[in-house]
């Protein structure tokens, strides 16, 4: 694969499908190594999941895309490794430096990643000031209630944000975590479109309580619970 990618150092949008496969920390290397030559990629699609990496190769596939001064778009999907709350942090610091990012999806499920690392990738990714467009799946991991809410607390400070997915399945995160989460929301102004997936099924008072958290989002104009999607005037 690595060798089909040389001497394509125009190319400016690439999509990869690595997932479960013993692709491993060898086979990743040897693609970022790859990447490094391709420096006029603005778009990244990059599917990792299940192929046995851990937290060494996302170092290397981070020194990768600092070699990409382009990169405009980037989806990565690591799930189902062994990247664990090391790795994420790795990835965090790599990406702080990636200023030209506008679109950004991360999908780093059943990682074994814990709440104090993940608010801790919060603060790192403050520094993406052009991303508008954010898109975070961490389903299975072991972030809780209480990190769900202080994550919440770092995101509001993304104040150019116009869409917001976030998948938080299976995290042990009770309703009012939930609803913590989306009043931190509230203050950003920019924000039009948010889908927010989770595990739990709540009672109806709680479900009116964290529909009426959503509705004092102040511009938001279409939102996705639970992959039902509605306008506003819907929700309202």
């Amino acid at each position: 694969l690595a060798e089909s990618l040389e001497g394509l150092q125009d190319l400016a949008r690439l999509t990869l499908d690595l997932s479960e496969n013993t692709f491993e920390n060898e086979g990743l290397s040897a693609l970022a190594d790859t990447l490094k030559g391709l420096a006029k990629l603005s778009d990244l699609s990059l599917d990792c999941s299940h192929t046995e990496i851990d937290a060494d190769a996302v170092v290397e596939l981070g020194e990768a895309l600092l070699s990409l001064p382009q990169l405009k778009r980037l989806s990565l999907e690591i799930s189902g490794n062994a990247i664990d709350c090391e790795g994420l942090l790795e990835l965090g610091r790599h990406l702080k430096a990636l200023v030209r990012l506008t679109q950004l999806t991360l999908e780093f499920s059943d990682n074994e990643i814990r709440s104090d690392a993940l608010v801790e990738f919060g603060e790192q990714l403050l520094s993406l000031e052009n991303v508008v467009d954010l898109d975070l799946h961490f389903e299975n991991n072991e972030i809780g209630t209480d990190g769900f809410v202080q994550f919440g607390g770092k995101l509001k400070d993304l104040a150019q944000l116009r869409s917001l997915t976030v998948d938080c399945s299976d995290n042990e995160i009770e309703i009012d975590g939930l609803i913590g989460f989306v009043k931190h929301l509230q203050t950003l102004e920019q924000l039009a479109d948010f889908t927010l997936s989770f595990d739990q099924t709540p009672e109806d008072v709680w479900m009116v309580k964290l529909m009426q958290a959503m509705l004092e989002m102040p511009q938001v104009e279409v939102f996705c619970i639970q992959q039902s999607r509605c306008t506003r005037a819907e929700l309202a």
